[in-house]
């Protein structure tokens, strides 16, 4: 599944996502800018990523994807973000609801705030 996220001003976009424990969560999308008649992709050249799903409960991290950690994969100017979280992660899962935010720090420094919000985790029924 991919989307486009078109980043015109300053505020995040708001995404949901969803897994099922024990299964490859993997998601693709493409970060634009510009008019909507003429979006070109954001270069994401030496740009790093960090996401953190957190508990509704207690504010606790309940896993973290990053560029360093190898769940996010930013392609360079052709703008996408790779999340990826394996299944043997997924399956260690103890918790049905979290919610999230995705930083970009770019090459000049920069933090832009992309993404914001839930991320559930439905329950493995076939093992």
């Amino acid at each position: 599944m991919a989307n486009t996220i078109s980043k015109i001003d300053r505020k995040s976009a708001s995404l949901d996502f969803g897994t099922d424990k024990g299964a490859t969560f993997r998601h693709r999308f493409t970060w634009k800018t510009g008019p909507i008649d003429a979006e070109v992709p954001v270069d994401l050249t030496g740009a790093t990523a960090l996401m953190q799903i957190k508990s509704y409960s207690d504010g606790s991290t309940l896993i973290e994807l990053s560029t360093e950690n190898g769940r996010i994969t930013l392609g360079g100017i052709n703008g996408t973000i790779d999340l990826f979280i394996a299944d043997n992660d997924t399956a260690l899962f103890d918790w049905t609801k979290g919610y999230y935010d995705l930083d970009i720090t770019l090459l000049s420094s920069d933090v832009r705030k992309l993404l914001r919000g839930v991320f559930i985790s439905h329950d493995e029924i076939t093992k």
